[in-house]
């Protein structure tokens, strides 16, 4: 027998894995953090508060969105990674004898 859904009822969205790029309602790209009681949560792509919204007010990312958010994040990885290797500059530099600029 197949299922009904009572009128006035939508029926309930499927979940998406953990990591899922999406959309908010404010056009932010984010990721799918999880679901509890009813709330889905979403955080910022490169890290930070999480922020709960209901599942209607969400879409998934477009390919587009998709490949800006690899872009996004790309830049992130290349920025931390000048970073550490200046840091490692610096401490050479120090513990060879030399003066700290």
């Amino acid at each position: 027998m197949p299922e009904c859904t009572p009128a006035g009822k939508a029926e309930k969205p499927e979940i998406p894995q953990v990591g899922t790029l999406m959309v908010d309602g404010d056009g932010r790209l984010c990721e799918f953090r999880g679901e509890t009681y009813g709330f889905w949560y979403l955080r910022p792509l490169l890290g930070g508060r999480e922020w709960s919204v209901r599942p209607g007010g969400v879409s998934p990312a477009s390919e587009e969105q998709r490949r800006d958010a690899e872009g996004i994040r790309a830049r992130q990885a290349l920025r931390i990674a000048v970073l550490r290797a200046n840091a490692r500059s610096r401490d050479v530099r120090q513990t060879a004898g030399g003066e700290p600029r």
